[in-house]
C-alpha cells in the first residue's frame, strides 16, 4: 500500500511540474505604449507623428483618425516620447 501511494504522489508532482512548464514559458519581458494626442481643449489630432527614442533607432508612428498611436512588444528600458 506505500509503494501504491507514493508512485500516486510522484505522478502527481510530475503532472503539476509538467502543466505549469507551459505558463512559465509563455511569459515575456516586454511593454506596450499607448499614446493619445490632443490639443489643449481636449480634442483629438490625427495626423501627427510620435517618436519613441531609447533602445536601438527611434520608432515613429503616425496617430490615426483617432489621434492614437500604440507602441507594442517595447523591450524593459528608459523610453522618452516626442
Amino acid at each position: 500500500m506505500r509503494f501504491s501511494s507514493w508512485k500516486s504522489s510522484t505522478a502527481l508532482v510530475l503532472a503539476l511540474l509538467i502543466g505549469s512548464a507551459g505558463a512559465v514559458l509563455a511569459q515575456e519581458e516586454t511593454g506596450n505604449i499607448y499614446v493619445q494626442v490632443t490639443d489643449p481643449s481636449g480634442g483629438k489630432l490625427p495626423g501627427v507623428t510620435v517618436e519613441l527614442a531609447g533602445i536601438g533607432a527611434p520608432k515613429l508612428q503616425v496617430t490615426g483618425g483617432d489621434g492614437s498611436v500604440r507602441f507594442l512588444g517595447l523591450d524593459p528600458g528608459d523610453w522618452s516620447l516626442k
